[in-house]
C-alpha cells in the first residue's frame, strides 16, 4: 500500500511540478517584464495565503498518530470548524494582498474565493482512513488546464495569465464543494470539549502565527529588499527553487504521521518518530532536489553552482527540522510557549533582515544563515522546554 501510494503521489507530483513550471515559463515569455513581474508576484502571494491556511488546518488538528481513528477525525472536524471562521476573518486581508499586485480586482476576487475553498485540507481525512493523498492528482489536472489556457491564446493578456495560475486549483476547489462538507460532517457526530471564548481566540491566534511562520521566513528575502549581488541573488533563487521542488513527497510522509505509520515504524525499530520523520524527509528531499538539479543542468546547459546547492541543502534541512517541531513538539506544550517561541523568532528575524537592507551590500551566506537559524530556533526552544519539564 505504501509503495503504491509513493509511486502514485510521486508521479502526480512530478508531472504537476513540470506543468506548473510550464505555466511559469509561458507567462514569463508571453508578457513584458513589468506585467510578468506582476503576475508572478500575484502567484507567489496567492500560494502564500493558500499554504498558510492549509498549514493552519494541520497544526490546529494536532493529531497524534497513536490516537484512535475516531479521535483523529474529531480533531480534524474541530480544526476545520475553526479554520472556516478564520477564513471569513482573513478574506478582506487576502483580497487586499491580491489586489495590491495590480492584476485587477476580478482576478483578485477569484483568487480570494479559491483560497477560501482550498484552505481546508481534505487529505488529512484521507490519511486517517488510510487513503493516498488526492491533492497531487488534482493539481496535476489543474496544471493541464493552465497550460491549455495559455496555448489557447497567441498573445495572452496579464489577466489571462493570472487566471492560468488560478485555474490550477480549480479541480481542488470543485472537490471541496462536492465532497468537503460531507467528509468533514461524517467524521464524527461528537465534538471535542469546547473552551471559553477568550481561550479559543488566544489559541487560534497562536495557531495562525505558527502556520504563517515558515512562509514568512522563507519568502522574507524576496519581500524585504536585501542588497545582494546579482550572482548571489540568482544562487538564492535557484537554491530555493530546488528546495521547493524537493518537497514532492513531503505531504505523503506527513500523512503517515497522521495515519500512525511513522509511529509504528519507529516502535518496531526502537527509534523516535521524530527521528524517522526527519530521516525519511531528508533522504527523499535530497534525492528529488538532486534530480531537479540535473534537469536544470540539461535545460540550461550549465550545472547548478556550489552556492545554490549549499542554499538548497541548508534550507531543506532547516525546513524539515521546523516541520518536525510543528508535528511532534508543539502539540505537547502550552500554546503560550509556542506563541513566544515563534513570535519572538519572527520579530528578531525581520529585524536582522531590515538591518541587512540598510547596508550597502550583504552576503549570501548571511541571508541564508538568517533563514536557517530562524527556521530552526522555535523547534530547538520547544525541545529545550520539553527536556526541562521532564
Amino acid at each position: 500500500m505504501l509503495i503504491r501510494a509513493v509511486g502514485l503521489t510521486l508521479g502526480a507530483r512530478l508531472l504537476s511540478a513540470l506543468l506548473s513550471f510550464g505555466v511559469f515559463t509561458q507567462v514569463a515569455s508571453s508578457l513584458d517584464q513589468v506585467q510578468a513581474a506582476r503576475v508572478l508576484f500575484f502567484s507567489f502571494v496567492f500560494g502564500f495565503c493558500l499554504a498558510t491556511l492549509r498549514t493552519f488546518h494541520m497544526i490546529a488538528a494536532g493529531i497524534d498518530g497513536s490516537e484512535s481513528r475516531a479521535r483523529k477525525l474529531r480533531r480534524i472536524r474541530s480544526a476545520a470548524s475553526t479554520l472556516r471562521q478564520l477564513i471569513l476573518l482573513t478574506v478582506p486581508a487576502v483580497f487586499g494582498l491580491l489586489v495590491a499586485q495590480g492584476v485587477g480586482w476580478p482576478i483578485a476576487l477569484i483568487g480570494t474565493a479559491l483560497v477560501g475553498l482550498c484552505g481546508q485540507d481534505l487529505d488529512l481525512v484521507r490519511s486517517v482512513v488510510g487513503r493516498h493523498p488526492v491533492l497531487p492528482l488534482l493539481t496535476m489536472t489543474g496544471g493541464l488546464l493552465g497550460i491549455g489556457m495559455l496555448l489557447a491564446q497567441a498573445s495572452p493578456s496579464m489577466e489571462w495569465c493570472a487566471a492560468a495560475f488560478l485555474i490550477q486549483w480549480l479541480p481542488a476547489a470543485a472537490l471541496q464543494v462536492v465532497y468537503g462538507c460531507r467528509w468533514l460532517a461524517s467524521a464524527s457526530d461528537h465534538k471535542l470539549p469546547t473552551s471559553n471564548l477568550t481561550s479559543r481566540v488566544g489559541r487560534t491566534a497562536g495557531l495562525f502565527l505558527t502556520a504563517v511562520f515558515d512562509g514568512a521566513v522563507l519568502n522574507a528575502p524576496f519581500m524585504v529588499v536585501v542588497p545582494l549581488a546579482a550572482s548571489a541573488a540568482i544562487d538564492l533563487a535557484l537554491g530555493n527553487r530546488l528546495f521547493v521542488a524537493s518537497l514532492a513527497l513531503f505531504s505523503l510522509i506527513a500523512s503517515w504521521v497522521v495515519s500512525g505509520d511513522i509511529q509504528r515504524l519507529a516502535s518496531r525499530n526502537a527509534m523516535s518518530p521524530t527521528f524517522i520523520f526527519v530521516v525519511l524527509q531528508g533522504i527523499l528531499s535530497l534525492v528529488l532536489g538532486s534530480a531537479y538539479a540535473l534537469v536544470y543542468h540539461l535545460i540550461a546547459d550549465k550545472p547548478v553552482g556550489l552556492n545554490a546547492l549549499v542554499v538548497f541543502l541548508l534550507v531543506t534541512l532547516a525546513y524539515i527540522i521546523h516541520s518536525a517541531g510543528l508535528r511532534f513538539l508543539l502539540p505537547k506544550l502550552p500554546m503560550r510557549a509556542g506563541v513566544l517561541a515563534y513570535a519572538g523568532t519572527l520579530v528578531l528575524f525581520y529585524a536582522v533582515l531590515l538591518w541587512l537592507g540598510s547596508l550597502a551590500t550583504a552576503g549570501l551566506s548571511i541571508v541564508t544563515g538568517a533563514v536557517v537559524v530562524a527556521l530552526c530556533t522555535p523547534p530547538l526552544l520547544l525541545w529545550s522546554l520539553l527536556t526541562l519539564n521532564r
